[in-house]
């Protein structure tokens, strides 16, 4: 019984250091980007060159608002990229409980 209380607060424990925080809710839908498309394509590679050509400046001659200025259009060219890349995110603790019952199942 005791090794039983022992594992279970383990795994507990386990569990608990494996917590995601949650992300707040979108009240606007996202609208749906075709990425195969030229349009797209385009697109992200403009906003690539012009993350390049802002890598490549001379930053130590700016003032404090052009730097801020430039780190928030590279904010934005990064969510920008990533609205038009897509995918499927899997955090950490799902792929473990996944894998768990994959075990368990097979």
């Amino acid at each position: 019984m005791k090794k039983l209380m022992m594992s279970l607060l383990a795994i507990l424990l386990i569990f608990a250091g494996l917590t995601t925080p949650m992300m707040a809710v979108n009240t606007t839908t996202p609208v749906p980007v075709d990425s195969t498309s030229a349009e797209a394509m385009l697109e992200v590679n403009n906003m690539t060159q012009r993350l390049e050509e802002i890598k490549a400046m001379d930053k130590s001659s700016m003032t404090r608002v052009e730097k801020k200025a430039l780190r928030k259009e590279v904010r934005s060219i990064k969510n920008r990229m990533k609205k038009l890349s897509g995918g499927v995110y899997i955090s950490a603790s799902t792929l473990i409980i996944i894998l768990i019952l994959v075990i368990i199942l097979a």
